[in-house]
């Protein structure tokens, strides 16, 4: 899977939500939103801006019952705003995620950059390959080392840095370096997935980490007695198959 091979097109929030509402859609779905301080006059005005924007670069043409979405884009935002899962990455302390938007047989990558939404159509089956290439996980082997247990308190200030802890120095290193997945989707009417996170320690390897709120994947297995949490080395392989897991049923075969 060659990710740069892989078009995107961009869009404005203001676009997306032309978008949605055009093709029947709830907008709130796309993540996009509007400043909530704005006047109804202003929202109308960069609704109807939006419009004119897409018209111009003929994704809303004139067809033979009015105006129409282009299909590629239409099925674009279909993927979008229906998925069957999502599935948030996460870099760092960054609360921006970039988004993924599953159906069975196609995704949508979301990432939100330069006050742009950017989407990228994928093969579902491609998707663990391209979480793989925006965490840095591909290649990555386990460091060969046992579960570390530190205390709550130390694990905290060590993620911020802070280096009086007694965390080994390497793990400390680790420990700036994290990323983090999370999973939902609907098994029949229960909402249902889990979170899986890690720090990239360079020459030390990769370490689970804990995420302390799993409500969807079952106990916290990186809890143990006693204020203490669990780091446990890790491959990158592993890794992808436990976000493979959360999303078993909607990877394509």
């Amino acid at each position: 899977m060659t990710t740069g091979a892989h078009l995107s097109i961009s869009f404005s929030g203001e676009e997306l939500l032309v978008l949605a509402a055009d093709l029947g859609h709830d907008p709130a779905r796309t993540g996009a939103r509007l400043p909530e301080l704005w006047t109804r006059r202003e929202r109308d005005l960069a609704l109807e801006v939006a419009r004119r924007s897409l018209r111009s670069r003929r994704i809303i043409q004139a067809g033979a019952e009015g105006l129409e979405v282009a299909y590629a884009v239409a099925v674009l935002m279909d993927v979008l705003c229906a998925p069957a899962a999502r599935l948030h990455v996460y870099q760092g302390d960054s609360e921006v995620p970039v988004r993924y938007l599953i159906q069975p047989d196609a995704a949508v990558r979301a990432e939100l950059s330069e006050g742009l939404y950017r989407l990228t159509p994928l093969a579902t089956v491609d998707l663990l390959g391209w979480i793989g290439a925006d965490t840095g996980l591909t290649g990555q082997q386990a460091s060969g080392r046992d579960p570390v247990e530190l205390a709550v308190e130390d694990y905290l200030r060590a993620r911020k840095g802070d280096a009086s802890t007694a965390v080994p120095p390497e793990l400390l290193a680790s420990l700036q370096r994290t990323h983090a997945v999370s999973v939902r989707r609907h098994s029949g009417q229960v909402l249902v997935g889990g979170e899986v996170a890690w720090a990239d320690g360079a020459d030390s390897g990769l370490w689970t980490i804990p995420t302390f709120d799993q409500p969807l994947a079952g106990p916290a297995s990186d809890l143990v007695p006693e204020g203490l949490v669990r780091l446990t080395p890790a491959s990158a392989e592993g890794i992808l198959q436990s976000i493979a897991d959360f999303l078993s049923d909607e990877i394509a075969a």
